[in-house]
């Protein structure tokens, strides 16, 4: 094969003298090299990034679903809790409180209104206020 100018642009001349015939090919050509660039790189790229995607989306629904679960765990222990220290202070105070004693009444009435069960707080907090206790009366004021 001979790389010499002048034959170079003879071919070209005889190219452009072939008409619109051999432009015609040279477009589908370019058409199939850039088709088969598309189905060879960029389609399983794309497919690729897509997966990709997919998979961070799942692994993100994934760990808002076990912060949910861990939330509602954390909960779950912490309402345990509550509930354990109530049984605690309400086991020290109702004996004491049923067999009339003042300073049981105004204190388990505190432990029922900290734990928001106001009505009975109100209860044990007019008992003591019955039998003169300032401060059972001062919580109920209030």
């Amino acid at each position: 094969m001979n790389f010499n100018p002048i034959t170079l642009a003879g071919s070209a001349a005889q190219t452009t003298a072939n008409g619109p015939q051999s432009m015609i090919l040279m477009v589908v050509w370019l058409a199939v090299i850039f088709g088969a660039m598309y189905f060879i790189m960029i389609r399983p790229q794309r497919k690729k990034q897509k997966e990709e995607k997919e998979q961070e989306e799942k692994k993100k629904q994934e760990e808002l679903a076990r912060e949910k679960r861990e939330r509602e765990l954390e909960a779950q222990r912490l309402e345990n809790e509550r509930k354990a220290k109530f049984e605690a202070e309400y086991a020290l105070y109702k004996e004491d409180a049923e067999q009339g004693k003042v300073e049981a009444m105004r204190n388990l009435g505190n432990v029922y209104r900290r734990y928001y069960k106001w009505s009975d707080a109100k209860y044990w907090y007019k008992k003591a206020a019955e039998r003169n206790d300032v401060e059972a009366l001062f919580a109920l004021i209030n």
